[in-house]
C-alpha cells in the first residue's frame, strides 16, 4: 500500500508512517549539523578539545567537553527545523521555554500519554532547544562538572565516554588536599545544579503525561526536599508522586515493589512474545505506568542489598518501563559491597555546573540549562485537577461473560468451577476454584479501602451465577461489616427478582451469625460425608451431572465472608470457636464441593488469626490483592511478595493461584460490575430459574428486626407433638428461616415473660407470639382464641400503628379482640380474669396479652374493699390460668419489677424472652451465671423454660399499617368467615 493515500478533495495526506520517517530523517539532518558545527568549532579553536576518558562498555554513547560552538554554524533553517524536531519528540509541557505563558493556562499534558523526552536547555550560541530522551530509556546518571578536571581527558575516538565513578572520586580527593575550600564550594554549586536539572525534568515527564502516565519515587537520603516542587501532587496523588523515602528501610521497600514490578512485566511480556514495555502497554486492557526511581546523592545510603537491586533495574529497567534519575556524590564513600561503576555504566551521563550542560546523548552540543519553570504551583494544579477527572481504565462486566448458549451448563465430571473476572492484558484472569489436579480450593480477597474489593467479589459471584445454574451452586455470601453490596442480591421493595444461587444472604451481619453459618457448613460437611459413603467416592468431582447410587449430586457451594476477620475478633469463646470452624472447613471442605472466599482489607490486629493463619491460608492457594500496604501485600500474598504495594488505580490487583510465589504474579484489571448490569443481569437469571417459584434466600441485617409478614407468607405455623401451637418467639440467629418457638400448651407454666428496654421491640414480640398461636389453632381446626390486650402504653404514639394493625389482623382471622387501655380498666380486668378461672367461666381459650404491665399503677397495692392486690390476682392468673385455657404474654421492662410484682420464685410462668436488659438479671433468671448477653439492638434471647441452653433471636418488628392491610388479606378465611368482635 502506498505511504500517502489521496483524499476526498484531491489533497494528498501523509501516513503516520511517512511522518515517522521523515522525522528520522530530520532528526539524522540535525544529528549531522550538529557534527558539523562540532568540526568548525574544534578547527577554529586551537586549544585541544579534552575528552572524558574511562574503561566503558562498547555501547555506551559519546560524550565530550563543552565545546564553543558558533552562532553562524546552524542557519535559520537549521534552527527552525531542529526546534520543530524537539517539539514533535517533546511536545507540551515536556518542550516548553521555562518561561512560557501556556505553563500557567493548564493543559499541560497537550494530548501526549506520555513524555518520551525531556527539555534541559539550549544549544549554546544558537538558542536550538534540548531535548533528551529519558522515559523509555535506562535513564540518566547526572555529575557535577567540578568532579571533572582536564586530567580526565584525553584524545580519545568517539567510542569512548565520561570517567567511571571511581577516576572521578580519586580525582576530587586529590584535588581537595590543594584547594578544599575552593573545590568544596564548587561541588557545593554543581551539585545543587544536578539537583535542579533532574527536579525539573521529573517536573516536565509528570506535566507533560497522562493522568497515571508516570509514577516517579524518590530516594532522599539527605533530605533536600528537592521534590517537594510537586508537593501538592504527593498529597492527592501519591501513587503519581511519591513521599521521598530518606532511610535505608525505605529505599528497601520502594526497590522491592520495583522488583516486583519489574519481573511481573517480564513475566507478562514473555508469555505475550513482547520485548518491549511500550508493546506490553499496547496490548493491555489496563494501564500501566512508566516508573522513575529518583537517587540523589548516589551513593549515599546504598547499601551492597540496595546496590544489587538498583543494578538490576539499571540493567533491564529499559525494556519494562523503568528509568532511574541518578545524582552522583563524588564525596560519598561507597558502602562496603558498592561499586558504582556498576549503575552509572547503563545509564546516559549528564554533566551539569556552572552555567554549561552537556550530554552523552549528544556528543559535542554545550547545553545553556533551564532555569525552572515560571510557574510550579500552577503545574501541580493542573496535574492535580486532570488526574482528579481523569477516567480510570475500566472493562465492562458483560465481556467477560461466557457465550450465552453456555450458560448453566451442568458441570461434568471431573470439572470444577471458573469464573472470569477480569483481564490480564487481552487475556481473560480467570479464577478457578476445584477439589484437585492441582486443589484450587479457597480463595483470599484483599485490598486497601476504596480500592474496588467489593466490585471483584460482586464480579466473581455474578461471572459464577452466569456460567453455573442455581441446581449446581448455591451461594452463601455474608457481609461482616457495613456494606450494603450484598443487600442488592436479595429481594427488597418494589424488587422481586433475587440472584437465584443465593441461600443466603447476610447484610452486615455479626459475629455470631457468622458463626452460625460456619456450623451450618460444617453440619453440611458432616452430611455430604454420608452421601458420599453410600455413593461409594471421596470426590464430588467423581460424580457425574445425574448423580449416582439414586441420589442426586449435591451442589457445590460458594461461601463469601467479606470482612472474615470479624469473625475472630475479640478474646471469647466465639472466636475461638470461629477459629476452629475455619480451620476445619479449609481442610476438608474441597472435596465436599465447598469452596470459601475470605475478603477482607486488612489481617493486622487479629492475634487468633495470627496464631492460626498458616494452617488457614496454608489451604488458600488463590490469593488476589488489590492495591494495598507493603507490608498487607506480603501478609496476603505471602512473604516477600510486595507486588500490590506497586499497582496503581483501582480495580487493579495481582491474582496468584500458587500460594502467592512471586513467580506466578499476574497483573489483572477487575471488570467494572456496574449495578444496572448487574440488575438486569439477576432479573434475567431469577426469571429463568422460575421466577417467583424460587425460594427467598435467608436474609440477615445486623440491628434490624425481622419482617413478620414475610415470614407468615413463607412459613406454616406449626405446633408440638402434643399438637399445641408453636409460638414464634422471633428468628434465631442461624441459617435457618424457621422461627425460634415456644409451645402454648393449657398446662402450668404456659405463657411467656417478655423482659427488657423497648415498646416497640416488646410489641413486635407479642405480635410474632400471638399471631402465630391464633393461625396454628386455625390451622388444627382447633378454637380460635379469643385475644384480651391489657395496654398500659396506649398513650405511646410509637407503639399505636402496629397495635392497631395487630388487632385488624387478628379480627380477619376470625379472632374477637378487647383492647383494655386505662390503667383502673386494667386492673379490673386482671380481676374478671382471676375470678373466671376460679369459677371455670372462661368462655374458650384466651389469650391475655399485657403490654408494659411496669407502667400499671398500684399493682402491688390492694384497692379498697378488698384483701388482696392486683399482682396477687394476676399471679393467679398465670399460676391457674393455663388449665382453663388462659395463656398470658407479658412484657415488663425490668426483671426487678417483675420481682416486686409477682414474687421472687416467679414459677407460675417458665418462658422468658430477654430484650435489652442487664446481663445479671438474666444470668438469675436463668439460673446460667455463666451467660453472656451484650444486649444488641434487634436482638433477645429466648428460654424456653425446657430447654438447656437459650436460643438468640431476632424479635419480630411491630406491623406498619401497610404489613396490617397485607396479612389481614393473607389471613381472612376464604369460605365460612369466622365471626369476631373487636
Amino acid at each position: 500500500m502506498s505511504d500517502q493515500v489521496g483524499a476526498a478533495s484531491g489533497e494528498v495526506v501523509e501516513s503516520p508512517g511517512t511522518v515517522e520517517e521523515r522525522m528520522r530523517a530530520l532528526a539524522g539532518a540535525a544529528r549531522r549539523l550538529v557534527v558539523d558545527a562540532r568540526s568548525v568549532a574544534m578547527q577554529e579553536e586551537s586549544a585541544a578539545v579534552a575528552r572524558l576518558s574511562a574503561a566503558k562498555r562498547a555501547q555506551a554513547s559519546v560524550a565530550v567537553l563543552p565545546v564553543q560552538q558558533q552562532a553562524n554554524t546552524l542557519d535559520a533553517q537549521d534552527r527552525r527545523q531542529l526546534a520543530e524536531q524537539a517539539a514533535v519528540l517533546a511536545p507540551g509541557a515536556a518542550g516548553w521555554e521555562p518561561g512560557d505563558g501556556r505553563w500557567r493556562r493548564g493543559n499541560l499534558a497537550a494530548g501526549a500519554r506520555w513524555a518520551g523526552f525531556v527539555r534541559v536547555g539550549t544549544a549554546a550560541g544558537t538558542g536550538v532547544p534540548v531535548v533528551l530522551p529519558l522515559l523509555g530509556t535506562t535513564g540518566w546518571c547526572v555529575l557535577p562538572s567540578s568532579a571533572v578536571t582536564e586530567d580526565d581527558f584525553a584524545e580519545v575516538s568517539t567510542d569512548q565516554v565520561l570517567p567511571d565513578g571511581r577516576a572521578v572520586r580519586e580525582g576530587v580527593a586529590a584535588r581537595a588536599t590543594d584547594a578544599p575550600d575552593d573545590l568544596a564550594g564548587r561541588l557545593g554549586q554543581d551539585r545543587s545544579a544536578c539537583l535542579t536539572v533532574v527536579q525539573q525534568a521529573v517536573l516536565r515527564v509528570v506535566a507533560a503525561s497522562e493522568p497515571f502516565g508516570v509514577q516517579v519515587e524518590t530516594f532522599d537520603p539527605q533530605v533536600t526536599g528537592v521534590m517537594g516542587v510537586l508537593g501538592a501532587v504527593t498529597s492527592r496523588f501519591g501513587q503519581v508522586v511519591s513521599r521521598p523515602v530518606h532511610d535505608a528501610a525505605g529505599l528497601r521497600s520502594v526497590l522491592a515493589g520495583l522488583g516486583e514490578v519489574s519481573s511481573m512485566r517480564a513475566h507478562r511480556m514473555a508469555q505475550a512474545g513482547l520485548s518491549k514495555f511500550e508493546q506490553l502497554q499496547a496490548r493491555s486492557r489496563s494501564s500501566d505506568a512508566h516508573r522513575v526511581l529518583v537517587v540523589l546523592d548516589y551513593p549515599r545510603g546504598v547499601d551492597q542489598t540496595a546496590q544489587a537491586d538498583l543494578v538490576r533495574l539499571a540493567q533491564s529497567g529499559q525494556a519494562r518501563g523503568i528509568s532511574l534519575l541518578v545524582t552522583f556524590d563524588p564525596t560519598a564513600q561507597p558502602a562496603p559491597g558498592v561499586n558504582p561503576d556498576d549503575l552509572l555504566g547503563p545509564l546516559s551521563t549528564v554533566v551539569a555546573g556552572g552555567d554549561e550542560l552537556w550530554a552523552e546523548a549528544l556528543p559535542g552540543v554545550s547545553v545553556v540549562p533551564d532555569g525552572p519553570v515560571v510557574d510550579t504551583e500552577a503545574v501541580c494544579r493542573d496535574v492535580v485537577e486532570r488526574t482528579s477527572k481523569a477516567a480510570l481504565p475500566t472493562i465492562g462486566f458483560t465481556e467477560t461473560l461466557p457465550p450465552r448458549e453456555t450458560w448453566w451448563v451442568p458441570i461434568e465430571q471431573g470439572e470444577g468451577l471458573e469464573a472470569a473476572i477480569g483481564f490480564t492484558d487481552a487475556d481473560p484472569a480467570v479464577v478457578r476454584l476445584r477439589s484437585g489436579n492441582p486443589p484450587l480450593p479457597h480463595v483470599l480477597v484483599a485490598g486497601a479501602i476504596g480500592q474496588g474489593k467489593s466490585n471483584l467479589l460482586l464480579a466473581l459471584i455474578h461471572n459464577l451465577a452466569v456460567r453455573y445454574s442455581p441446581d449446581d451452586l448455591e451461594m452463601y455470601l455474608i457481609d461482616m461489616k457495613h456494606g450494603v453490596e450484598f443487600a442488592r442480591l436479595g429481594p427488597g421493595p418494589g424488587r422481586k427478582a433475587f440472584l437465584p444461587h443465593a441461600k443466603v444472604l447476610g447484610i452486615h451481619a455479626d459475629r455470631t451469625f457468622g458463626v452460625a453459618v460456619l456450623r451450618h457448613l460444617n453440619q453440611e460437611l458432616v452430611a455430604r460425608s454420608q452421601v458420599f459413603k453410600q455413593m461409594d467416592v471421596t470426590d464430588i468431582a467423581q460424580i457425574p451431572p445425574g448423580g449416582l447410587a439414586g441420589l442426586p449430586r449435591p451442589a457445590r457451594m460458594l461461601v463469601v465472608l467479606d470482612e472474615f476477620q470479624v469473625l475472630l475478633d475479640g478474646d471469647d469463646d466465639l472466636a475461638t470457636e470461629a477459629v476452629g470452624l475455619l480451620e476445619r472447613i479449609a481442610r476438608i471442605a474441597r472435596s465436599y464441593g465447598v469452596h470459601m472466599v475470605l475478603s477482607t482489607q486488612t489481617l493486622d490486629g487479629t492475634p487468633k488469626l495470627t496464631a492460626k493463619r498458616d494452617s488457614i491460608f496454608g489451604q488458600v492457594p488463590v490469593r488476589i490483592a488489590l492495591k494495598t500496604t507493603s507490608n498487607d501485600s506480603q501478609v496476603v500474598l505471602g512473604a516477600g511478595n510486595s507486588a500490590a504495594a506497586g499497582l496503581q488505580f483501582r480495580g487493579q490487583a495481582i491474582l496468584n493461584d500458587n500460594y502467592g510465589a512471586t513467580g506466578d504474579n499476574r497483573q489483572i484489571q477487575v471488570a467494572h460490575a456496574d449495578p444496572d448490569v448487574l440488575a438486569d443481569l439477576r432479573r434475567e437469571l431469577w426469571e429463568r430459574a422460575g421466577g417467583e417459584r424460587v425460594s427467598v434466600p435467608r436474609v440477615f441485617h445486623l440491628a434490624e428486626p425481622a419482617n413478620l409478614r414475610t415470614t407468615v407468607g413463607s412459613i406454616e405455623p406449626g405446633r408440638d407433638v402434643t399438637g399445641a401451637p408453636n409460638a414464634w418467639a422471633g428468628l434465631p440467629v442461624a441459617v435457618t428461616e424457621q422461627p425460634a418457638t415456644i409451645p402454648v400448651r393449657h398446662e402450668p407454666g404456659a405463657g411467656v415473660f417478655i423482659v427488657g428496654d423497648g415498646p416497640a421491640d416488646a410489641l413486635g414480640v407479642i405480635t410474632g407470639l400471638t399471631l402465630s398461636t391464633v393461625l396454628a389453632a386455625r390451622g388444627a381446626a382447633a378454637e380460635i382464641p379469643k385475644v384480651v390486650l391489657l395496654d398500659a402504653t396506649a398513650a405511646d404514639p410509637a407503639t399505636t400503628v402496629g397495635k392497631r394493625a395487630l388487632t385488624d389482623v387478628l379480627f380477619a382471622a376470625g379472632c374477637s379482640v378487647e383492647h383494655v387501655t386505662s390503667h383502673e380498666s386494667i386492673t379490673a380486668r386482671i380481676f374478671t380474669l382471676r375470678d373466671q378461672i376460679r369459677d371455670r367461666q372462661v368462655p374458650g381459650p384466651l389469650l391475655v396479652l399485657g403490654h408494659g404491665l411496669h407502667a400499671v399503677a398500684g399493682m402491688t397495692q390492694n384497692p379498697e374493699g378488698l384483701m388482696e392486690s392486683p399482682a396477687s390476682a394476676l399471679d393467679d392468673v398465670l399460676k391457674h390460668g393455663p388449665g382453663a385455657g388462659v395463656v398470658t404474654f407479658a412484657w415488663w421492662n425490668r426483671l426487678h419489677v417483675v420481682t416486686e410484682q409477682l414474687g421472687f420464685k416467679r414459677s407460675s410462668v417458665s418462658a422468658y424472652i430477654f430484650l435489652k436488659h442487664p446481663q445479671d438479671g438474666v444470668r438469675s433468671a436463668l439460673g446460667q451465671p455463666l451467660l453472656r448477653w451484650a444486649s444488641d439492638p434487634a436482638r433477645c434471647l429466648v428460654w424456653d423454660g425446657i430447654g438447656v441452653d437459650p436460643v438468640l433471636a431476632v424479635p419480630f418488628a411491630p406491623l406498619t399499617a401497610s404489613e396490617g392491610e397485607q396479612l389481614a388479606l393473607q389471613v381472612r378465611p376464604t369460605t365460612g368467615r369466622t365471626e369476631a368482635t373487636r
